[in-house]
């Protein structure tokens, strides 16, 4: 996730995870579909969340060096766990990993249709200093409606209308109407889906904060990010 309006900051990273039979790498589109049918999304989300705390404590030194940031999925299953937000509170207290290091995503729809749950999790995780973000938006008036609910410092801009910025007038007055809301709000932005230098140039004058896509890199292990 790299900074676009001020390239001081340093860049931010989101969590995925994959599936590998040693062969072969499994994306999450060919297995999320078989968790949520067995209700295994919390389960899955814990063990991300543990996996990434096992990690960045062996590198906890070279963490508060580089002040970066780590987002992470959060599923509706996820979202109406009772005992998810004392895990992650539990995670926090075990190790040496700044909190503010931490912001969770949780989709706009899943937001929207789960609100009563959010803001339980929202509160928690706020109180405990990590961050919270909205990804997916692409509902606009609707999305402000819904941020006023919770403590989101980020809001993710849906791939579907990055993509065709270049392209569509109307996507790009939808993105710059966002841009410039989330500024007046506080709330930073950031462009899903940035696969094109065309497109990275047309959301510099949009007033987009940080740009997401395969034009900045792909997927690599999290063990690749650190160097001795």
């Amino acid at each position: 996730i790299s900074p676009l309006r001020d390239r001081r900051r340093p860049p931010r990273y989101e969590v995925l995870v994959c599936m590998t039979d040693g062969a072969q790498l499994y994306t999450p589109q060919t297995f999320f579909a078989a968790a949520e049918a067995n209700e295994l999304m919390p389960e899955l989300d814990q063990w991300v969340i543990r996996e990434l705390m096992s990690t960045l404590r062996k590198r906890a030194a070279a963490l508060r060096t580089g002040s970066w940031e780590f987002s992470i999925n959060i599923a509706a299953q996820t979202l109406l766990t009772d005992q998810f937000s004392e895990y992650v509170l539990q995670e926090l207290r075990s190790s040496a990993i700044p909190a503010g290091l931490l912001v969770f995503e949780v989709a706009e729809s899943d937001a929207i249709e789960h609100q009563y749950s959010l803001s339980i999790l929202a509160k928690r995780l706020h109180e405990a200093g990590c961050r919270l973000a909205l990804d997916n938006c692409r509902a606009g008036l609707r999305t402000f409606d819904s941020v006023h609910k919770w403590p989101v410092s980020c809001l993710k801009i849906d791939g579907s209308l990055i993509r065709n910025i270049v392209t569509n007038y109307r996507y790009e007055t939808q993105v710059r109407a966002v841009a410039e809301m989330a500024r007046e709000m506080r709330i930073e932005t950031v462009a899903e889906c940035v696969e094109s230098e065309g497109i990275r140039e047309r959301l510099i004058g949009m007033g987009v904060d940080y740009v997401q896509g395969f034009h900045f890199g792909k997927p690599q292990p999290l063990r690749t990010l650190f160097t001795d």
